[in-house]
């Protein structure tokens, strides 16, 4: 029998932390965390920008982009604007995570820089393991431009290990398959990534294709496995072009996760036109009700939502996360409620006897 290309490459036990609702595979352990090299016997050096230069573009607003200089092997900085570039999309569970104090081994970055280049001339790229200082205070300022970041980048281009694990020439199901189960699906940052990216690009083994790329065509929109795989990969398409509320939002976090649960107000913001460095000075258990009361127009159907709820007055109908694994859900085009610092106001009917 056909092994289908999902079950290739799976390691033994590396599952076995998961639960029913909830896959801890991508879960990092933040403080032992290391980035890797491309293979097991890689000893190369770690490069890294110069921070002062990341520092001084995050200070004035400015989006840091990288260019690597092969003959010198080193790194340089430079601001976005006027300058074609990648935003690099991935999960830390791969070993692409770092900080721009730390920086990364030479040979990711190289291999970061081939893959760019085939997307923009001059190669540059931006990652959040290098243009992030570690500081809280530029952390602030870097997560503030994050979805200018993902929105102002030529391409954004995801590089995952379990998507990269087959060629372009497997069958459209399995890529899509692949796509549908990697950490990438399951990550809550990377849902901005994806819905805010002009043009979405996805590593094989042997190439690049696009998210239009991989959607059915002609024959194939009758075949209804095939649609069931690419509905969610439809959707980052849909609402890319489309204007988004906290009932889009929420739908598409059923199933996503974090190591730091605290940032999910912050991952979802960009998505709304609110700028996340308005919620990063708040206390992490007070960013969702200051991320409603920025909303303002909310679903009426929001107080009804199961689950865990804030223990704020006024607030005491307002969910603690939208990333929920619970059935209930928010009704569409429902944006009848307005949402003050004293809670929800709306109107409802009812029949008097």
């Amino acid at each position: 029998m056909h092994e289908p290309y999902a079950r290739k490459l799976e390691l033994a036990g590396e599952h076995e932390k998961c639960g029913m609702e909830t896959c801890m595979r991508n879960r990092m352990d933040t403080e032992n965390y290391l980035p890797k090299h491309i293979g097991p016997a890689c000893g190369c050096e770690w490069h890294k920008p110069p921070l002062e230069d990341v520092v001084s573009l995050l200070s004035n607003g400015q989006i840091p982009v990288l260019l690597y200089h092969p003959p010198h092997d080193r790194l340089s900085s430079d601001k976005s604007s006027g300058t074609p570039y990648v935003a690099i999309s991935h999960v830390w569970a791969d070993g692409l995570g770092s900080t721009t104090e730390k920086g990364l081994p030479a040979c990711q970055i190289k291999r970061l820089t081939t893959l760019t280049c085939q997307l923009v001339t001059n190669g540059a790229f931006w990652i959040d393991a290098l243009c992030i200082p570690e500081t809280r205070e530029m952390r602030k300022k870097a997560i503030g431009l994050m979805a200018r970041t993902y929105r102002d980048a030529t391409a954004v281009l995801v590089i995952v290990s379990g998507i990269r694990s087959i060629p372009c020439s497997a069958p459209r199901e399995e890529k899509l398959l692949r796509i549908m189960s990697s950490g990438w699906m399951q990550r809550l940052w990377t849902l901005q990534e994806g819905i805010l990216a002009r043009k979405l690009i996805f590593e094989f083994s042997d190439g690049l294709l696009s998210l239009e790329d991989l959607l059915p065509v002609n024959e194939e929109h009758f075949n209804v496995l095939l649609l069931s795989l690419a509905s969610e990969i439809f959707r980052l398409k849909k609402h890319r072009d489309s204007l988004l509320n906290v009932s889009d939002v929420a739908r598409s976090l059923r199933w996503r996760s974090t190591s730091k649960p605290e940032d999910e107000t912050l991952a979802i913001s960009g998505l709304l036109n609110i700028n996340a460095s308005e919620l990063i000075d708040y206390p992490p258990e007070q960013r969702i009700q200051m991320f409603l009361i920025r909303i303002q127009r909310l679903p009426r159907g929001i107080i009804f939502l199961s689950g865990l709820k804030m223990e704020v007055p006024g607030f005491r109908w307002a969910p603690r996360t939208l990333m929920r694994r619970a059935s209930s859900s928010l009704g569409f085009g429902d944006s009848q409620a307005l949402c003050t610092s004293t809670g929800p106001h709306f109107r409802v009917y009812g029949l008097v006897f």
